[in-house]
């Protein structure tokens, strides 16, 4: 695995690809997110991809255009036409992951029909990225102040995200995040005896908010990787190691870092969030697929 990065997720925003190429690598970073958005061409992303590897760099995710699991059938229409004219470039980037979130609820449909739904647009959506060999991962969230805010409860565990994913498709991945896995009660024996033979897409890496319990945590509220220590980051990459993953990895604490960010030098946010990851690694004692 290897210490990623997703701009967004420490509020870098939309940096120039190549200035954030060159500063994430002096930072301690091994792959950025595909800046989708900077990219206009082919060859643009031919190009771009070779600057990448020149310096070390591999590719994370790349963004979809929207949220395919809860816009209304007119935006996810438009979505995949979208999709479908951004993936040519992707491909050109050799970029090969990307994911959607799967909200915990509905305040329309019912578990049943929820269930079905989903079915339907996830293989929409898997097929033209398989047929790119992208693969779609999908990430559960499982704080219970969130889920209790729907009419209808729905996937809200690794389990039952893994169950949705037998539903779809087995070559869908899982997008773990370590907030989620947290708050939906998971451990560390279910996290492994669950994951085996199972592709992981990414895996962000975070920590929960101090004098909270797991049930009183807030979706919006976390802290960086090794803060607070009442989620084990470090136990949960020496799982995935064991279990062969060697794809991204991320950091995504949102606020009150994401706000604090804000106000600071990208240098400055690039420096703290890369130290903060090459510490997890260590404490980990994982070793970089680099």
């Amino acid at each position: 695995m290897f210490i990623s990065l997703n701009p967004d997720a420490v509020a870098l925003g939309k940096m120039d690809p190549d200035l954030l190429l060159s500063s994430a690598l002096a930072c301690g970073f091994e792959g950025i997110d595909f800046p989708v958005h900077a990219v206009g061409s082919v060859h643009e992303a031919r190009e771009l991809s070779r600057r990448a590897a020149d310096a070390g760099m591999k590719w994370g995710l790349f963004p979809l255009p929207c949220d395919f699991l809860r816009v209304d059938d007119d935006s996810f229409r438009a979505g995949m036409i979208r999709l479908r004219e951004v993936l040519p470039v992707v491909e050109a980037a050799g970029c090969s992951r990307t994911y959607n979130h799967v909200w915990p609820g509905s305040d329309d449909r019912d578990y049943d029909r929820n269930l079905a739904w989903h079915i339907v647009r996830l293989r929409d959506l898997a097929s033209i990225l398989n047929d790119r060999g992208i693969r779609l991962g999908i990430e559960f969230i499982g704080p219970k102040t969130l889920r209790d805010t729907f009419r209808y409860p729905f996937i809200r565990s690794l389990e039952e995200a893994l169950s949705l994913i037998d539903a779809v498709d087995r070559d869908l991945g899982l997008v773990l995040d370590c907030f989620h896995w947290y708050t939906s009660g998971g451990t560390l024996r279910d996290l492994e005896s669950a994951m085996a033979g199972r592709p992981v897409v990414n895996v962000h890496v975070n920590d929960a908010t101090a004098g909270r319990t797991r049930d009183e945590q807030q979706d919006l509220e976390r802290r960086m990787p090794l803060e607070t220590g009442l989620i084990d980051a470090t136990a949960v990459l020496r799982v995935l190691d064991r279990l062969g993953y060697d794809g991204p990895v991320i950091a995504e604490p949102f606020n009150p870092h994401r706000a604090r960010f804000a106000g600071l030098p990208p240098q400055a946010v690039l420096a703290e969030v890369g130290s903060i990851m090459k510490a997890l690694f260590a404490a980990a004692g994982v070793r970089s697929e680099s």
